[in-house]
């Protein structure tokens, strides 16, 4: 009687890890959905309003200007708004196909999400191809000396993360 409970308890366990497992993935992908979400929904806003104005390009630069200038007016300061209003000009005057971009890997990251909801493996290699665009597609837009290069150290390792997140449920998708 004792060895029968013994395999009981066995197998409660087992019964109760299962859920908790597959909780994970449910978790990670509400946390995903959300992100992508909110980042779609703000980037189809965008894209119907169209690209700034010459006026509404200077005054946002000159906010962004206030709020650094916490930080002082070095060289290398005055070198770095430089490159930050040069990038924000060309990804200005070249809004629609930033804006393009944007739209297809976001929605490429919600199919990946979506899919593996619903446990499809297949979602797992959409997220990847998202999470590589998320962080690269900006330079199809603007030349390689004005992209921030911590944007990308600070993206590929934002991605590393969750896709080894992902990973680690790859046993709870068909």
């Amino acid at each position: 009687m004792e060895e029968i409970n013994q395999e009981e308890i066995q197998h409660v366990d087992v019964v109760e890890e299962t859920p908790k497992k597959r909780d994970v993935l449910k978790i990670l992908c509400i946390l995903s959905l959300i992100s992508i979400g909110l980042t779609l929904f703000t980037g189809i806003i965008n894209f119907l309003n169209g690209p700034l104005t010459v006026k509404e390009l200077e005054k946002s630069f000159l906010t962004m200007n206030s709020a650094l200038s916490v930080f002082g007016n070095s060289e290398e300061f005055e070198l770095a708004k430089k490159i930050a209003y040069d990038r924000m000009t060309i990804i200005n005057t070249k809004f629609y196909l930033h804006g393009t971009l944007n739209l297809i890997t976001l929605f490429t990251g919600l199919i990946g999400v979506l899919l593996m909801l619903r446990k499809n493996r297949l979602g797992f290699h959409f997220y990847i191809i998202y999470s590589i665009l998320s962080f690269t597609f900006i330079y199809f837009v603007v030349p390689i000396k004005l992209a921030a290069q911590n944007e990308l150290i600070i993206g590929a390792l934002f991605s590393a993360v969750w896709i080894f997140l992902y990973a680690r449920q790859l046993k709870n998708m068909n």
